[in-house]
């Protein structure tokens, strides 16, 4: 249809395509008000000493979003200082407040607010059944293990003893058991967001660069492109991986490739890491570098680690703890090491007391009888 009716029409399009434009950008700019303006209030509030509601507190890494969180976490790896930011805001100083009402310390040297409560396995006890039997297998028997915000827990134990279910159970993965665990209060389910899984594989995706390796976990969340970009590059100069970040996993030597993985842990800024034996595929002096490079991390923001390994050196190297399995999924031993931080690999390991703690770990560990096979996982 041709004429004045059609023009008329066109621009009554036209206009109300206009209105509806301009509906969008003033809804749009409302948002962003009203978003600055909550970033304002909390600011204010913390900076009164008041405490804060806003979830991003005492959330964990859930709260990378869009508003914050992310930006503090770049403002991290630009190696600002301890209390340089709260995760409701940048530049916040005043101490963080964990929703139950108490005041959480800062660890030495650490940037993460300590808001956790830490880990609580309470009797947990673990049973697969055997395919070809049929019969119940007890992986974990009656198991018991409390770890407070920031600690390092390393378990030891002969293959089959159940370490790598333990954190399989931690991470939620293994849901049919008896006992009660929790992280944070929460069961582990309800605490996936909070925690970073680390295998002695890389497991990197083929196709993504290493530095699109770090900011999957980002991406996936949903993390601003900008604020990602920051945080895996932060963590891959922190990680000796600068002039690597445009590399794919094929042209990485096998140490890279960990320190790709490990950054990819590190960026969602998780409250607590499981690692099942993450160093255990690497040569000595590659594996030496990479675990330097992880206590620089761990050093900063003092996560809770589990950490599994057959290495009795490196359990006494990096642990606060040292907790002893036997097969059935016993503890055998839990010991508190007296070494203070920083620790010196190339000194400690000729202590006396190193040494001494050695000898006693080998016993523990020694098989009862020789003959004896493992069951479990």
């Amino acid at each position: 249809m041709y004429g004045p009716t059609a023009g008329t029409q066109l621009g009554a399009g036209s206009g109300q395509h206009r209105r509806d434009r301009r509906r969008s950008r003033e809804s749009t700019e409302r948002r962003c008000s009203r978003s600055r303006s909550r970033v304002e209030e909390v600011r204010d509030r913390r900076l009164a000493g008041e405490r804060c509601h806003h979830r991003g507190c005492v959330g964990g890494p859930e709260t990378l979003d869009r508003r914050g969180s992310a930006a503090v976490l770049g403002q991290r790896e630009r190696g600002l200082p301890a209390g340089s930011g709260c995760r409701c805001g940048p530049g916040v100083s005043a101490p963080h407040t964990a929703d139950r009402g108490t005041r959480a310390p800062l660890a030495p040297g650490s940037t993460r607010p300590a808001v956790s409560t830490g880990i609580s396995i309470s009797h947990l006890s673990v049973e697969f059944d055997d395919p070809a039997t049929g019969v119940a297998n007890r992986v974990l028997d009656d198991l018991s293990i409390d770890s407070p915000p920031g600690e390092f827990l390393v378990i030891i134990g002969r293959s089959g003893c159940g370490k790598t279910t333990v954190l399989n159970v931690l991470s939620g993965l293994i849901q049919d058991h008896q006992g009660t665990v929790s992280f944070d209060g929460k069961a582990p389910r309800l605490a996936r967001q909070q925690m970073g899984y680390m295998f002695a594989r890389d497991a990197l995706i083929a196709s993504r660069t290493a530095l699109a390796n770090v900011e999957i976990g980002l991406e996936i969340r949903r993390v601003p492109r900008k604020h990602r970009r920051e945080i895996a590059q932060g963590l891959i100069r922190v990680l000796g991986l600068d002039g690597a970040e445009r590399r794919y996993p094929w042209q990485l030597s096998q140490g890279m490739r960990q320190r790709v993985a490990l950054a990819r842990t590190w960026a969602m800024a998780p409250a607590l890491i499981l690692m099942d034996e993450p160093f255990a595929a690497l040569d000595a002096q590659t594996r030496e570098s990479v675990r330097s490079a992880f206590l620089q991390l761990w050093e900063r923001d003092r996560s809770n680690i589990v950490f599994v390994t057959h290495d009795l050196g490196e359990a006494l190297l990096l642990a606060d703890r040292v907790v002893v399995m036997g097969l059935g999924g016993r503890i055998l031993e839990d010991i508190r090491l007296p070494f203070a931080r920083p620790r010196d690999p190339g000194t400690l390991p000729y202590t006396e007391d190193f040494t001494d703690l050695e000898r006693r770990l080998h016993r523990l560990l020694e098989p009862a009888d020789p003959t004896a096979s493992s069951e479990g996982t």
